[in-house]
């Protein structure tokens, strides 16, 4: 069976933080999409993240006054790495976003293609 991605992903190493509950764990993005992310944590951190809850998502870009948040649900995990889904994000964080893995990708065009399947899977 061959799985066709409908979201292009960007390696992409950078600091974050998961909240949940009223605790805080740093972590590293370890790719990032429209969709989603995967998320790689220290062993203690994965150990304690709260269990099948929403989570707030905080991306600082390193070198820049930029923060994207994210609120999205665990899809899957594997060793100390979590991925997870977005539920939701503001405006700012989405344009940032769509920034960022158009410059990271080299293809504006396929960035628009995604958005656009991604508001018309929304929107259904």
């Amino acid at each position: 069976m061959t799985e066709k991605r409908h979201y292009e992903r960007v390696n992409f190493v950078e600091k974050a933080q998961v909240h949940c509950g009223n605790k805080n764990y740093p972590c590293m993005v370890i790719d990032i999409s429209l969709k989603g992310c995967l998320l790689e944590f220290a062993q203690e951190n994965f150990e304690q993240l709260c269990p099948d809850q929403n989570y707030e998502i905080t991306l600082q870009l390193e070198g820049s006054d930029i923060t994207l948040r994210f609120e999205g649900e665990k899809t899957h995990s594997h060793l100390h790495t979590i991925g997870f889904q977005f539920n939701s994000m503001n405006a700012e964080s989405m344009t940032h976003l769509r920034r960022l893995l158009e410059l990271n990708t080299g293809d504006p065009e396929e960035i628009d293609r995604e958005l656009h399947y991604m508001i018309k899977q929304y929107m259904h």
